[in-house]
């Protein structure tokens, strides 16, 4: 009896870990489409109040397990960056959203901009430029406190090939190029 009990503690000690595991999914930025674990890589939590602000941030089939990547407030409202994990409502998975978003809160009122990268790149008519430029700001002091130090952040976004570059990342650019300055 003695020689089964090892391997079956053995066996739910890894089946303990699997759920564990699961709960932890690997999730991906929504700046620079990192992949990172939520665990070790920490982002402050959303409001749980923000997806009932937000209606536009769930749907009937899933509900949201949001981050902040970024925040600012300017005259005319609070702008966050938020990305994290899609949450089936039946129960079942959570799903990495790769996208997140860039949410406007005025008051009660609250809208999406769009998915915070193209938003970043593209514009939008509802998020003026420096509004992106203080969100830009806000999230090199962000990702390099997630990633344990600027250092160790900037060699990720390296090490993925993930720095921003080109005519349309010009914001983003210019906030990883002061991070590394400072």
């Amino acid at each position: 009896m003695r020689f089964i009990a090892g391997p079956i503690s053995l066996l739910l000690c890894l089946i303990a870990a699997a759920v564990v595991a699961a709960g932890n999914a690997a999730s991906r930025d929504p700046l620079f489409a990192l992949s990172y674990d939520a665990a070790t890589a920490r982002f402050e939590e959303a409001p749980k109040t923000l997806a009932g602000r937000c209606p536009d941030l769930v749907n009937p089939r899933w509900d949201r397990k949001l981050f902040v990547f970024a925040k600012a407030a300017r005259p005319n409202g609070e702008y966050l960056v938020v990305g994290g994990f899609f949450v089936a409502r039946d129960g079942g998975a959570m799903t990495a959203d790769a996208a997140g978003a860039i949410v406007h809160l005025d008051g009660a009122k609250c809208s999406l901009a769009g998915p915070a990268r193209e938003v970043f790149d593209y514009g939008d008519p509802a998020v003026a430029s420096e509004t992106l430029r203080l969100l830009a700001a806000d999230a090199m002091t962000r990702y390099a406190n997630a990633y344990g130090g600027k250092r160790v952040f900037l060699l990720e976004l390296r090490r993925h090939g993930a720095l921003p570059h080109g005519p349309h990342a010009k914001i983003l650019s210019a906030a990883v190029a002061a991070l590394a300055r400072r």
